[in-house]
């Protein structure tokens, strides 16, 4: 591939509006055998039209995936993308929320639809909405577009709530402050940021002193697709802090919370919703590392056993592929051999002899008269096959493996430390 060329992969996923690393795009590409198709796109070497033929197909299936599974989130705000959010370290466990898993019955999605707009008018009431709706809004709330030049403004980024609110009744006509950064104090404390203001539709101007959170860093919020800057006291942190109450109250997030109030948009209802904690046990390097995953579905009590059932499936079809029952026989042979050799058993087959087979099938006969075995390959086999499923694989999604290598080293470090100080004690 050239210098600078995109992979069919990533030309994929720019297609579709979704980062090439997201676990969203990483379960649609192995969705549709997104490898294969790219062996054929390559070896469709120079002939373009086939290959913007396998390109176009790959989109189209990935798109039916992305649409099969997105459900309650069709309904939240115009432009969120479905996205693996909110990931969080606790113990070792690297936790994604999966909210694209769900897949809700017609009524269902009616059903989540309706407690939105219903939530919405329930947090239209509450005091502190109405207030900064009157005093900031002058109760006009904004169109998206609007919102999106609100948050990004300097009035909104810089002003304090009651000089904005001042500001706003000067204008004429009545209107947002348009204000413009006119210098920068030098003599501010370590943790202030001092600045000079003029508003240009009325000409007045005012000094904001901005205050860096706990002395340490600023908050940042992402709205409309844009990182902001909040700092303490300002207009967008009055909204940010309103944001961050509405949210506990309400189980949004607290971006939406704060569009929310800037648009009277609904947030969605996520009547089910999923999340997937990953771990490595035995940290990276070590030859028999294994990566346990751990699956949490958060459900609304009048949601069906049917789409639970069925969300549940085809989560765990997607993380452990096809598995069928297994034997009690095979569950109690893992649990014999692991009991009486640990990891040896996951040595690599010319180092077989780590594990005396032979002497291990006699006990396992003397104790288990009802599943016998005639021949050590036979049984060391079995052994092996009901491991691989035992054990199993887990996936963690692309862009994320790098992190829980780094939390799994960090984890063996801090148990090392302990361990050191103890010996000291």
């Amino acid at each position: 591939m050239m210098k600078g060329a995109v992979s069919f992969e990533g030309r994929i996923a720019r297609r579709l509006g979704l980062p090439a690393d997201s676990p969203i795009f990483a379960f649609a590409w192995r969705y549709v055998g997104g490898e294969e198709e790219e062996r054929a796109w390559a070896d469709a070497d120079r002939d373009r039209d086939r290959k913007r033929e396998i390109e176009d197909q790959v989109v189209e299936a990935c798109k039916e995936f992305l649409a099969a599974n997105a459900n309650a989130n069709a309904n939240a705000a115009e432009g969120e993308q479905l996205r693996a959010r909110n990931p969080r370290e606790s113990g070792g466990t690297l936790t994604l929320d999966w909210p694209f898993y769900a897949e809700l019955s017609e009524a269902e999605n009616e059903r989540a639809r309706g407690l939105a707009v219903y939530y919405a008018a329930l947090a239209s009431e509450e005091a502190y909405v109405v207030k900064f709706r009157e005093k900031i809004l002058r109760d006009e709330t904004l169109r998206p577009d609007a919102a999106k030049e609100w948050v990004t403004s300097v009035a909104a980024q810089c002003v304090p709530p009651d000089a904005y609110a001042t500001l706003r009744q000067m204008q004429s006509p009545p209107g947002h402050p348009e204000v413009e950064i006119t210098g920068m104090e030098e003599d501010a404390g370590e943790f202030e940021r001092v600045v000079k203001l003029r508003d240009s539709g009325t000409g007045e101007t005012l000094t904001s002193r901005l205050s860096l959170p706990d002395g340490l860093a600023i908050h940042n919020v992402t709205l409309a697709e844009e990182q902001i800057e909040v700092y303490q006291g300002t207009t967008l942190d009055c909204l940010r802090l309103y944001g961050e109450r509405l949210a506990k109250q309400y189980g949004w997030d607290r971006e939406q919370a704060m569009w929310f109030i800037l648009t009277d948009i609904p947030p969605p209802v996520h009547p089910l919703s999923t999340s997937i904690g990953f771990s490595l046990l035995g940290g990276p390097g070590h030859p028999w590392a294994a990566k346990r995953q751990e699956v949490t579905i958060t459900i609304d009590p009048w949601v069906s056993e049917e789409t639970l059932l069925d969300t549940y499936r085809r989560l765990r079809h997607d993380l452990r592929g096809k598995q069928g029952r297994m034997s009690l026989k095979t569950l109690t042979l893992f649990r014999f051999i692991t009991e009486r050799d640990g990891l040896k058993p996951q040595v690599k087959a010319r180092r077989c002899d780590a594990v005396p087979w032979t002497a291990r099938m006699k006990e396992w006969n003397k104790s288990h008269p009802d599943w016998l075995y005639k021949d050590h390959a036979n049984f060391r086999a079995a052994y092996r096959s009901g491991a691989g499923t035992v054990i199993g694989r887990a996936t963690v999604p692309k862009g994320y493996t790098d992190r829980l290598d780094a939390m799994a080293n960090e984890q063996k470090r801090r148990r090392g430390d302990s361990h050191g100080d103890s010996q000291e004690d």
